[in-house]
């Protein structure tokens, strides 16, 4: 082989490598940035979930309000009704 040879086949075994360590490189920063989000994504859900259960929280103990005056109002009635009965 000549010296032309050699050099030709060891620049492609150089560019070879550097396409190679740089294709591995972006994989690496790749994987980085899906990482990332993927942690993000894990936050923004927990919070919202945790928004979701203090909203259903709220409104349950509102249902539970409304749910003890109309109750309320039924006894009122049902004391009106039992006089009337006994007049």
């Amino acid at each position: 082989m000549s010296d032309g040879q050699i050099l030709t086949i060891a620049l492609t075994l150089i560019a070879i490598f550097a396409g190679s360590w740089f294709n591995n490189s972006r994989f690496g920063d790749t994987n980085n940035r899906i990482s990332d989000l993927s942690n993000k994504l894990d936050t923004r859900i927990t919070d919202l979930r945790d928004v979701l259960r203090a909203e259903m929280r709220l409104e349950s103990e509102r249902m539970i309000q409304k749910i003890d005056a109309v109750l309320q109002q039924l006894g009122s009635h049902e004391t009106r009704i039992t006089h009337l009965e006994e007049r």
